[in-house]
């Protein structure tokens, strides 16, 4: 679970920081915004750390299987939300890079 959990944590930040340069380079960033995700990120890991110290690993297991699971079917739905071709193609190729990656996982942590 450590080495999954590191490797997520991994695959996040990289993720987040091509994200970063691409909407900086655009001139869609905005320092406010990123200042206040930043303590909610912050916020949330701490808490999260907390939470993670007091579970038991088969809990832990479960419930990143499900937030992954639920991530999952959010980036679902805004394809289909979404009208603009080019948008929908790239978030297609996105959503279903992620869903082989973790859909193993998943599997595995909730025992499908």
């Amino acid at each position: 679970m450590k080495i999954a959990d590191g490797t997520s944590s991994a695959r996040v930040v990289a993720t987040a920081i091509m994200g970063f340069i691409g909407h900086a380079s655009q001139g869609h960033f905005e320092p406010d915004r990123a200042v206040l995700f930043a303590v909610i990120a912050v916020l949330g890991g701490l808490l999260g750390g907390r939470f993670a110290i007091k579970t038991k690993l088969t809990k832990l297991k479960k419930a990143f299987a499900y937030t992954t699971l639920a991530a999952a079917v959010f980036m679902i739905l805004i394809l289909f939300l979404h009208n603009n071709k080019r948008i929908n193609k790239a978030i297609s190729y996105s959503i279903k890079k992620d869903l082989y990656f973790y859909m193993p996982v998943i599997a595995k942590s909730i025992k499908i």
